[in-house]
C-alpha cells in the first residue's frame, strides 16, 4: 500500500491525522467492499478532501503527478496524443488506466481511454479518490491494466469563485438537502480559460507561427441516497479551440466540443451481516463533434472557401451487475459477481462544407454525411459477460491472502481469464510485508478493431488484447510519526497494440511489440508539530520494448523518463494559514528534442477567514520554467512529424470559498 495522505470523510484536516488513522482509513476499489488500506491486497494510494485541497489539486489531469508510480504527459493539445507513464509504460488515451466516479466507468470503448471525451473532470466536489497502483482486472476486466482510480463524491454546501492568469474565471457550486430518508447532493463547475500564448513551429502550411488554448467546460454531478438504493450521476461538457486540434493547426476554425454523461442506480437487495447481495446499472453516453481547415484557401484552384472537415461520434454504453458478498465466518470472505455490458457507436461520421463522397462541390455549409455507407467507424456492437470470484482469509493476526479470478468472454475478442494472488505478512506493528501477483488486459477498443476511416488510422479486426503480467513486493515500515513504503515490482506485457506505417505510409494498428519493465516505487511521511514532509520517488532499471520485424511504434522506453521525485512540505503556520510547496525532477525523455531533466515548483496557501469563509491560492509552475511535453504518435512518415509540444507557463489561481 502507499501512504495515504489527507482526512478522511470526518473532516479532519490533513495535520490532524496521525499515520495510524492514516493507514487503517477503508477503501473499496481494491475488492469492492470496505476495507483498511493497509490491509488490501493490492497496492494502493488514497487522497481525501482534506490533502487536496492543501496541495491545491483541482482536475484529474493534475492528479496524476502525485500517484507513485505515474508520470503524465498532458500536453495543451486536442488530448488525442497525450499520453500517461505508467510504470514505465506509456499508452495514448491513457487506456491503461481505468477511472471510475463512485464505482462507475468513465472509460469509454471507443478508445479504451480518458482522453477522448473526459480530459477536464473537475475534482472539487468529491470525498476521496483511492488508486490502485497496479493491475486491477481481476474485479473490473478491461483497460484495470496498470491501475485504477475511483473517485468517490461528497456535496458540502460551497460556493467557490476562482480567478487565473493568464485570464481564466472558475465558478464552483454545491448544494446538499435531506428530506425524509432521502439525502440530495449536486455540484455545479463552470471554467472558462482564454488560454496561454504559444510559439509553434508545426503549422504545415506556413500561416501562423502563435496561438493559443483556449476551453471552456461545464461540469454537474449529483446524488440520490438512501439506506438501500444510490443514483449517481456525472455531466460533462467542454468546448476547445485554436492550437494543434484534430491533427492540425489553423486558429479560427479549429473546434472540439464533447459531451459526457453517466448514470448509476445501485440497490441493495440482500445487506445482513454474513450475506450481501447488491445490483447496479449504469449507462455511459458521449457525444464529441470537432472542425478544422484541411488545406488554406489558395492551395486548389477549384476551392471556393476554406476546406473544413470535422467528425461526429456518439458513443453509448450499458451495463449491468450483481455482486455479492458470503461470509463463512470472521476468517473467512467471498467475493463474488456478475456483468453484462453492450457498447456501441450508433453516430460515427464526417462533416465537411465540400461533398467529399461525391464530386467535391462547395456546400456553402457543414454537412454531415450520415448514410450507413459513408460510416468511419464500422457499426458493431459490443457484448461482453463477465464473472468474478474471490476468496479472502485471515489466517492469523499477521497473516492473511486473497485469491481472486475474473472471466471476460466478448462477442469481437478472444475471452480472457485474470487471476490475483495477494499474500500479507505483518511481524509486528512496525514491518508489514505484501506480496502480489495478477494479471490484466486491455482489449482492442472499438476504433481499433473498426475504424474504417477516421483520418488517422485503418481497423484491424484480428487485434488480440495486449496482457500484463505483474508482480510485486511491498515492504511498508512505520514508527510513531515515520513511514517509509519501497515497492520492486516487474511488468511484462505481450501484444501491444500501436500504429504500424505500411510501405505506402498508410497507417495501420497491429499487435506489434512485447514489453518488460522492472522498478522501485518509494514513498515517505514524516510529521512533526505543524510540517509534514511527504512524496515518493520512482526508477526503472529496466524498460525495454521487443518489436516486430517493421519499424513505426514509438517504444514506452523513448516516451517515458527513467526516474522521477517528488518531494513535498506541507506547514500549519497558525490556526488560520497553511501552504504546501512542491517540487519535482525528472529524467530526461528521448521523444523530446529538449534534452536534459526538467525540475518544476508549485505553491499553493490556504487562508482560513471564518469557519465559513477561505481563500486559496495556487501557483502553478512557480518559476515559469519554459520546457515541452511528448506526444504519442507514429514515426518514419513521409512529412514531418511533431512530438513535442510546449507547455503553458506560470499559472496563478486565488479563489474565494463560502460555506452554508
Amino acid at each position: 500500500m502507499s501512504l495515504v495522505l489527507g482526512a478522511d470523510s470526518t473532516n479532519k484536516s490533513l495535520f490532524e491525522l496521525s499515520i495510524e488513522e492514516l493507514l487503517n482509513i477503508p477503501v473499496t476499489v481494491a475488492t469492492k467492499q470496505p476495507i483498511a488500506s493497509q490491509d488490501a491486497p493490492s497496492n494502493i494510494t488514497l487522497f481525501t478532501r482534506s490533502e487536496l485541497e492543501v496541495l491545491g489539486v483541482q482536475r484529474l489531469v493534475d492528479l496524476f503527478e502525485y500517484i507513485p508510480g505515474f508520470y503524465p504527459m498532458y500536453n495543451p493539445v486536442e488530448g488525442n496524443q497525450s499520453y500517461l507513464v505508467t510504470r514505465g509504460h506509456a499508452q495514448k488515451y491513457a487506456s491503461t488506466i481505468l477511472v471510475l466516479f463512485n464505482g462507475q466507468r468513465i472509460n469509454e470503448d471507443y478508445t479504451g481511454g480518458i482522453n477522448y471525451f473526459s480530459r477536464f473532470l473537475n475534482l472539487k466536489h468529491i470525498d476521496k479518490i483511492e488508486v490502485i497502483r497496479g493491475p486491477g482486472s481481476v474485479l473490473y476486466g478491461s483497460n484495470a491494466f496498470n491501475g485504477v482510480i475511483n473517485i468517490i463524491s461528497r456535496y458540502q454546501p460551497e460556493l467557490s469563485v476562482t480567478l487565473g492568469s493568464p485570464n481564466s474565471k472558475r465558478l464552483d457550486v454545491a448544494y446538499q438537502t435531506f428530506f425524509a430518508d432521502w439525502e440530495m447532493g449536486v455540484g455545479f463547475v463552470w471554467e472558462d480559460d482564454s488560454g496561454d500564448d504559444f510559439d509553434v513551429e508545426f503549422d504545415m502550411f506556413n500561416l501562423q507561427t502563435k496561438t493559443t488554448d483556449p476551453k471552456q467546460v461545464r461540469q454537474v454531478n449529483y446524488q440520490f441516497k438512501n439506506n438501500a438504493f444510490i443514483w449517481n450521476g456525472l455531466y460533462l461538457e467542454s468546448d476547445r479551440h485554436n492550437y494543434y486540434l484534430f491533427r492540425r493547426l489553423r486558429d479560427g476554425q479549429t473546434h472540439v466540443h464533447l459531451e459526457q454523461w453517466l448514470n448509476s442506480w445501485e440497490l441493495d437487495i440482500i445487506d445482513e451481516h454474513d450475506q450481501t447481495l447488491s445490483v447496479r446499472l449504469e449507462s455511459n453516453n458521449a457525444k464529441r463533434e470537432t472542425q478544422t481547415a484541411i488545406f488554406p484557401q489558395d492551395n486548389i484552384d477549384y476551392i471556393e472557401a476554406d476546406y473544413l472537415e470535422g467528425e461526429l461520434f456518439e458513443y453509448r454504453s450499458y451495463r449491468y451487475n450483481l455482486d455479492a458478498v458470503t461470509l463463512f465466518s470472521e476468517q473467512h470472505k467471498l467475493n463474488y459477481g456478475i456483468e453484462w455490458v453492450l457498447s456501441s457507436l450508433p453516430s460515427s461520421f464526417l462533416k465537411s462544407n465540400y461533398n467529399i463522397f461525391g464530386n467535391f462541390e462547395y456546400l456553402g455549409e457543414m454537412t454531415t454525411f450520415n448514410s450507413d455507407d459513408e460510416r468511419i467507424v464500422l457499426n458493431r456492437k459490443r457484448k461482453i459477460h463477465s464473472a468474478y470470484t474471490e476468496w479472502e482469509a485471515v489466517w492469523s493476526e499477521q497473516f492473511r491472502s486473497t485469491l481472486g479470478l475474473r472471466h471476460d468472454r466478448y462477442n469481437d475478442v478472444e475471452p480472457r481469464n485474470n487471476p490475483r494472488l495477494s499474500l500479507i505478512y505483518a511481524p509486528s506493528q512496525l514491518h508489514r510485508f505484501k506480496f502480489i501477483y495478477g494479471e490484466a488486459y486491455r482489449a482492442p477498443s472499438l476504433g481499433d478493431l473498426y475504424d474504417v476511416e477516421s483520418g488517422l488510422t485503418a481497423g484491424n479486426a484480428n487485434l488480440k488484447p495486449s496482457v500484463l503480467e505483474s508482480t510485486e513486493l511491498v515492504y511498508q515500515y512505520r514508527r510513531k510519526n515515520n513511514y517509509i513504503a519501497a515497492t520492486l515490482f516487474h511488468n511484462h506485457i505481450s501484444d501491444l497494440i500501436a500504429f504500424r506505417v505500411d510501405q505506402n505510409n498508410d497507417v495501420y494498428l497491429a499487435n506489434v511489440a512485447d514489453n518488460d519493465s522492472s522498478g522501485v516505487e518509494l514513498e515517505w511521511r514524516s510529521n512533526w508539530d505543524a510540517v509534514i514532509w511527504s512524496g515518493h520517488a520512482s526508477y526503472w532499471f529496466e524498460n525495454e520494448t521487443e518489436q516486430g520485424t517493421t519499424d513505426g511504434a514509438t517504444p514506452s522506453e523513448d516516451l517515458s523518463p527513467e526516474w522521477f521525485i517528488q518531494n513535498r512540505i506541507s506547514w500549519n503556520i497558525n490556526e488560520v494559514m497553511s501552504m504546501s510547496w512542491i517540487y519535482q525532477l525528472r529524467d530526461e525523455v528521448d521523444v523530446l528534442q529538449s534534452d536534459g531533466s526538467l525540475e518544476l515548483s508549485h505553491l499553493a496557501m490556504r487562508y482560513v477567514q471564518s469557519d465559513k469563509v477561505s481563500w486559496q491560492l495556487k501557483i502553478r509552475n512557480l518559476f515559469d520554467k519554459q520546457y515541452a511535453t511528448g506526444s504519442y504518435i507514429p514515426l518514419n512518415r513521409s512529412i514531418p512529424v511533431y512530438q513535442e509540444y510546449p507547455a503553458r507557463g506560470r499559472e496563478v489561481w486565488l479563489s474565494l470559498s463560502v460555506n452554508w
